[in-house]
């Protein structure tokens, strides 16, 4: 418009499309003196009397440095900033040069649009984004933990039956598709009822722990412990014969013959007894290579418990 030259070709122009309208516009002479000013830049730049008009603009925007300092020795600019005061408000700054039809530079037009609004609504939305990002994280982490719940044995931390299924068949799938071996260990503890009895639930649940602590500080972090039932567990050893499990058992049960626990002011002490199967020799899927493992355990106890027995091959 201002190139063009429309307001003076459309004197109406000017009253309809700068006086009345919501942005703030000023027009500076090539002295950057102001020569023009709409009431919306005036409510902006809190002008009280007649317009600044002839006003160096510099001397207009003093109380506003942050404008001042957009505007100085710049012919283009565009950026928001931020007004001063109780009620901020933000600017979109916009400054282009005028120039006459021969290119030589005759001004400045400033356009001020009052963004206030739509950045508060842009930071109550990121707000409330935050809000519920920490809510879905907070979920996502109940998810998590019920998961955890739903796997886990409470009483020992050990994995569960559950988990062990759907882990040793994932497992037996890899280790046939790779041609690997794999083993499995099934423990249980020796005469547990009668140590329930003689110690109570209290003093099992002790012994349980025990167990399962030397179970998972004897096993590798690609294992998998799991607490089969009652005082049974089972060890998935991938990429394990069954030399290597039954050693790795073995010692397992060596320690654990040895442990000795306080309980009441009482020792107590335990054994198990285990069995040791593999794939592929002893079974292919998971119910068969369990149940090895199982006729090994029961051969270990059938021979005396306290001792652990690895299955032939078949």
């Amino acid at each position: 418009m201002f190139r063009l030259g429309l307001l003076d070709v459309v004197p109406v122009a000017r009253y309809t499309l700068v006086e009345e309208m919501s942005d703030g516009v000023l027009v500076l002479d090539a002295q950057n003196r102001v020569v023009d000013i709409n009431p919306a830049a005036e409510i902006m730049l809190s002008v009280l009397g007649k317009p600044p008009i002839g006003v160096p603009a510099i001397d207009l925007l003093d109380p506003w440095p942050d404008i001042r300092a957009k505007f100085e020795g710049k012919v283009e600019a565009s950026q928001q900033i931020t007004l001063p005061g109780e009620d901020k408000r933000t600017l979109d700054l916009r400054i282009s040069s005028l120039h006459s039809s021969t290119g030589l530079l005759k001004g400045r037009l400033i356009i001020m649009r009052d963004i206030s609004e739509q950045v508060r609504v842009q930071q109550q939305l990121e707000r409330t984004n935050k809000r519920l990002q920490k809510q879905i994280k907070q979920v996502e982490d109940l998810q998590a933990k019920l998961l955890e719940q739903a796997i886990r044995d409470s009483l020992t931390g050990l994995f569960n039956r559950r988990y062990l299924e759907e882990t040793l068949i994932r497992e037996l799938a890899k280790v046939q598709r790779e041609g690997e071996q794999l083993s499995v260990a099934m423990l249980d503890v020796d005469n547990f009822k009668t140590f329930n009895d003689t110690y109570g639930h209290a003093g099992g649940d002790l012994m349980l722990q025990a167990l399962s602590g030397l179970l998972m500080q004897n096993t590798r972090a690609s294992d998998i412990v799991c607490r089969y039932g009652g005082e049974e567990f089972v060890v998935v050893l991938p990429g394990a014969d069954t030399l290597v499990a039954f050693a790795r058992i073995e010692y397992i049960h060596s320690l654990f013959e040895k442990r000795i626990l306080e309980f009441e002011g009482k020792e107590m002490g335990s054994t198990v007894s285990a069995g040791v199967a593999g794939f592929p020799h002893n079974g292919e899927t998971y119910e068969d290579l369990l149940d090895a493992t199982d006729q090994a355990m029961y051969l270990a106890k059938k021979r005396g418990g306290n001792q652990v027995m690895p299955l032939t091959a078949k």
